[in-house]
């Protein structure tokens, strides 16, 4: 099935590298100040005004294409290191979660622990306001001069955000995300970032998550709509039914077991 080849070729991706060698301070972030101003007016734009995450759980819809049967999807978000996505279809489950740098992900209950290298970057990519633009106070992050870009006829502002290793430079490179925001409001519309392929780390896969159809939801403006896109192509069409704010998680319930 489709959903299963997309979702072992993701597994496969995400454990192409060794782990850390050591770990090390990490030298005062690099942060552009044009840049930090539009991410927290990005963040503004959303409903955020603090630096304390707030936990969000969303449920919906996901499809594949017209003629594959859509599947159910759960998004539980702590704060952007620690998030789930749970998906169920006919009697194909996908499970993958993040808590701080470790993590699993689970294909019809086979349960694969990640380590600390695969998810170094990993920052929840469905709700936007727990992307990077939800930790700018990261000691590790760092924020280039934001871009002027063109998308469906929209101008934007892109910034580019990258967590910094002192130990693997060639692992930071690889924790690189842009954002890019529709320029008259600041509300994100496209998050795009590469991975690499297990089997050969030549091979690169480019993927983004294409947001719209925001809506308010409690004190927040949320994405409805998320298309995520593989090498420039639809892979996946998220319909969101409802995002709830503050429910009642915490980080126990997404421990490494």
């Amino acid at each position: 099935m489709r959903v299963v080849w997309l979702i072992l070729s993701f597994v496969l991706i995400l454990a192409s590298s060794p782990r850390l060698n050591s770990q090390q301070p990490v030298a005062a972030p690099q942060r552009d100040p044009h840049a930090l101003q539009i991410a927290s007016r990005s963040q503004q734009a959303m409903g955020v005004y603090t630096s304390v995450p707030v936990p969000i759980r969303g449920t919906g819809l996901i499809s594949y294409s017209p003629d594959e049967p859509q599947g159910a999807i759960e998004i539980v978000c702590f704060g952007p290191r620690i998030f789930r996505t749970s998906i169920t279809r006919g009697t194909d489950s996908y499970v993958y979660f993040t808590n701080n740098g470790q993590g699993t992900v689970s294909v019809n209950g086979k349960k694969i622990p990640l380590p600390y290298h695969n998810t170094f970057g990993q920052r929840c990519p469905y709700i936007p306001i727990h992307t990077f633009l939800g930790e700018l106070g990261a000691v590790e992050l760092q924020l280039v001069a934001p871009a002027s870009g063109l998308l469906d006829g929209r101008t934007t502002i892109i910034l580019t955000g990258t967590y910094a290793s002192p130990d693997d430079e060639d692992l930071a490179a690889w924790a690189t995300t842009e954002i890019e925001l529709d320029a008259q409001t600041f509300l994100p519309i496209r998050l795009r970032y590469s991975l690499r392929h297990s089997a050969n780390p030549q091979i690169v896969s480019n993927f983004e998550q294409h947001y719209s159809d925001y809506r308010v939801s409690g004190p927040f403006l949320l994405p409805y709509s998320i298309q995520t896109f593989v090498d420039g192509q639809l892979q996946s069409t998220i319909g969101v039914t409802s995002f709830e704010v503050n429910p009642t998680i915490s980080a126990q319930d997404l421990a490494v077991r």
